[in-house]
């Protein structure tokens, strides 16, 4: 490589030598210990790829009614009813990019060098889009005409109004939606309370309040194990089940403070407690499902304790847009700098919400 060599030669270059980069490994001090979203919900497994303006699915979420006792010889009155409702998500897009001076490339004129440089550049565009689809996936949209981010984990399992107390399946529309997904679950305001016309079967499992949980103590254990029986929740029995497999899909979220109170009742280790807190494989757990710390729910006052079954979510990524690179490019206003992009047309859609968890919180 020389002084003397163009821009185009560099592009080539460039984008030849990005398209095979070994797997060298960096050490980054990353924003948060555990990229729930990146490792669970982006897996190849995981992701459907899918088309068109945005997405549908269908659900059933009524009943005919159409089985019955009948005596011999009787007549049936045939009805065919529309039990079926669909499910609508919009798409989000997600960018990320990373740059190369013209010069950085002349003064890494050693193969390994030009090649650790074009890894750690990637690697830190790849790590600023993983913080902020890990960040987003604990948050929901400002309002139902907030277009530009996905619907998050707390949009799916709002926690109960602010002053109330309950356990059951309240969980509504999140603050700011007056549905969920194009479909009404049509709660009141107080959480107790249901409205005609609202699908019960697509209201979410949510806890919290004076007798349920106002602290990480026995009754709040009591909420936690009523949950876990009422949305089916699991817990692994072998530790590879913990890893793969579909009892692995299972975890439940705490910030940190709530953790640290979860750890010390489990220590206690009473005759009533004891068995459900008890660690398995040496990893905390509540009844074997693993308890996993979540940096951004730091701030979150209300120390909420999410209950979640990663199986029943899906992430749709849109035909020939899932995490496109494309090839390095420059600009008249930069011209000794080449830029790579990455884009993700995306949407996260829970397929259940009785099943998929739960949302256990203090409420103000």
């Amino acid at each position: 490589m020389s002084a003397g060599v163009s821009n185009d030669q560099l592009t080539d270059l460039l984008n030849t030598t990005k398209s095979k980069l070994p797997k060298n490994r960096f050490e980054m001090a990353l924003d948060y210990q555990n990229y729930e979203v990146s490792n669970r919900w982006l897996r190849s497994d995981k992701v459907m790829v899918y088309s068109g303006t945005d997405i549908k699915e269908n659900i059933l979420l009524d009943d005919s009614g159409n089985a019955q006792f009948v005596r011999l010889f009787q007549g049936t009155d045939i009805d065919v009813a529309d039990v079926q409702n669909v499910l609508t998500v919009p798409w989000v897009q997600l960018q990320t990019h990373w740059s190369i001076e013209r010069r950085e490339m002349l003064r890494n004129r050693a193969p390994a060098g030009f090649i650790r440089l074009l890894k750690s550049r990637k690697a830190d565009g790849v790590v600023s889009m993983c913080n902020l689809l890990e960040e987003r996936a604990w948050q929901t949209p400002d309002d139902s005409d907030d277009d530009l981010h996905p619907y998050g984990i707390p949009y799916w399992f709002p926690g109960l109004a602010d002053s109330q107390a309950a356990e059951g399946f309240y969980g509504g529309s999140a603050t700011g939606f007056t549905s969920t997904a194009g479909i009404d679950p049509a709660t009141a305001n107080d959480n107790k309370s249901t409205i005609s016309g609202g699908k019960e079967k697509w209201r979410s499992y949510a806890a919290g309040g004076s007798g349920y949980y106002t602290s990480m103590n026995a009754t709040a254990v009591r909420s936690m194990k009523k949950a876990y029986i009422k949305t089916d929740f699991k817990g692994p029995l072998t530790i590879e089940q913990m890893v793969k497999g579909p009892l692995s899909n299972y975890r439940v979220y705490m910030n940190a403070d709530t953790q640290v109170d979860y750890e010390t009742l489990a220590e206690q280790q009473n005759d009533r407690l004891g068995k459900d807190l008890a660690s398995f494989q040496g990893v905390t757990a509540f009844r074997r499902a693993p308890v996993m710390y979540i940096a951004y729910l730091d701030t979150d006052t209300r120390n909420p304790i999410y209950m979640i079954n990663h199986g029943v979510f899906r992430t749709f990524v849109q035909e020939g847009d899932y995490l496109r690179e494309g090839k390095a490019m420059n600009s008249v206003r930069q011209h000794n700098v080449f830029t790579t992009f990455i884009d993700l047309s995306f949407a996260f859609l829970c397929m259940n919400r009785r099943r998929g968890g739960s949302c256990i919180r203090k409420t103000a």
